[in-house]
């Protein structure tokens, strides 16, 4: 997958004026057949000042005559900080478990697709799986706005159910998500082929809140089978992205293959 970058205020100016003199409006579908067909969502992350991918970055700019669009890119490092201030428990004073990071990173860096973090509340998953994360930077290659996707399940108040997620993650790799293909059978089939064919990090925090039952009772399985479906299926053939999941419990009702699954638990037993 190509590296991402974005434009420059300086970089903004110039394309400002170079657009003035196509005569086209910002979004202009003049520029977006010019430019190869990118998406509307892409041309307006460029005039935002946020990342996008290379190729269409330079699709952009030669589409207005700038040739030497390498002039146009922001070269300032911000990303990693923007990362790190949305993180929910990491931060820079993060210390302990460094061998097992280690570890852990080089299993992701190999063949393990699915890597599951289990543990009781306020234990540290989070903390852990965040730290995985940044340790992955080289394998990101720093393109953490296009090549990093996170859901959160610890707020009642955002959906959970599979379509909606997937949905999210799509528009957010740059994917058109239409109203017809929102079934959750199609997202899951669209999803599945961006992961497989893209070096992506998935990062999954509370789990459990996607199971049924309570921390009292115990979990139970899903309540919406499709996220089954794409855990069962992400181990399954070729599949060049990474998941890391921390949850209070997980029940999945299938043989996986622990090449390609590990489960740790924190304080407890490791399993590889």
């Amino acid at each position: 997958m190509a590296l991402s970058v974005r434009a420059s205020k300086q970089g903004l100016d110039i394309l400002e004026k170079a657009r003035r003199n196509k005569g086209w409006n910002k979004d202009s579908s003049n520029w977006l057949d010019a430019a190869g067909g990118i998406s509307r969502a892409t041309l307006q992350r460029f005039w935002r000042g946020e990342s996008i991918r290379q190729e269409n970055f330079e699709a952009i700019c030669k589409a207005v005559g700038i040739k030497n669009w390498e002039a146009l890119v922001d070269k300032s490092p911000e990303q990693r900080t923007e990362l790190l201030a949305e993180f929910f428990s990491y931060d820079e004073a993060w210390v302990g478990r460094e061998r097992l990071v280690t570890k852990l990173v080089n299993k992701l860096h190999g063949s393990c697709r699915l890597l599951l973090i289990l543990g009781i509340s306020g234990i540290g998953k989070t903390a852990l799986a965040e730290r995985l994360v940044v340790n992955m930077e080289d394998w990101l290659e720093g393109d953490w706005k296009n090549r990093l996707l996170r859901a959160n399940f610890d707020y009642e108040n955002k959906p959970t159910d599979f379509a909606s997620v997937a949905a999210r993650w799509l528009e957010e790799l740059g994917e058109t998500v239409l109203q017809e293909d929102c079934k959750s059978e199609v997202l899951l089939q669209s999803l599945l082929k961006y992961l497989r064919c893209h070096q992506i990090l998935v990062l999954i925090d509370s789990l459990e809140k996607l199971l049924i039952g309570n921390q009292e009772d115990g979990w139970g399985n899903f309540k919406d089978d499709s996220w089954e479906f794409f855990f069962w299926l992400t181990i399954r053939g070729i599949f060049r992205s990474r998941l890391i999941v921390t949850s209070e419990d997980f029940n999945l009702s299938c043989n996986l293959s622990y090449r390609f699954f590990i489960t740790i638990k924190i304080f407890g037993i490791m399993n590889f």
